[in-house]
């Protein structure tokens, strides 16, 4: 990986301003809301990866045979408290980018990608980060806020 350039540092600093900020405003339970229901057999003894997750707690609520948050950010989120005690003891944190996923290749059976790609500046490397890592019948959850200007977070 080579050096990250002047504007990825500044929008990297804005996305962990961000999640200070909601952490301030609500607490440590700006997850507590969030409910996985369902037939969730699908994700049992799955590989699950959530690429540009935040801090937020999402893929713990999966019954994964291993669960990843990947984020750009995850040392600054580490840094600055926003993790759970129970997300670090059940799910892998790793700090890297979405365009160079440190996953070998087809070795994911679910990726989620929840609001993350307006956050790049280079979705279509993205997304074949996400067709290389996901195995064959590989499952992709990916949603996308599109509208409003691009600003600091979202390129």
């Amino acid at each position: 990986m080579g050096l990250l350039d002047d504007r990825e540092l500044a929008k990297q600093a804005s996305e962990v301003r961000a999640w200070i900020d909601i952490a301030r405003k609500e607490g440590q339970t700006f997850m507590d809301g969030v409910v996985v229901d369902g037939d969730l057999a699908a994700y049992r003894d799955k590989v699950l990866v959530d690429v540009g997750c935040g801090p937020r707690p999402f893929v713990e609520r999966f019954p994964a045979r291993l669960a990843f948050m990947i984020d750009c950010c995850m040392f600054g989120y580490l840094d600055e408290g926003l993790l759970r005690p129970e997300t670090l003891a059940s799910v892998c944190c790793v700090d890297a980018m979405a365009e160079r996923l440190p996953l070998a290749d087809a070795t994911v059976d679910v990726l989620f990608a929840i609001n993350m790609l307006d956050h790049t500046f280079e979705p279509a490397a993205v997304m074949a980060e996400f067709r290389r890592v996901l195995k064959p019948r590989g499952m992709l959850h990916l949603h996308v806020d599109l509208g409003g200007e691009p600003n600091e977070c979202e390129p």
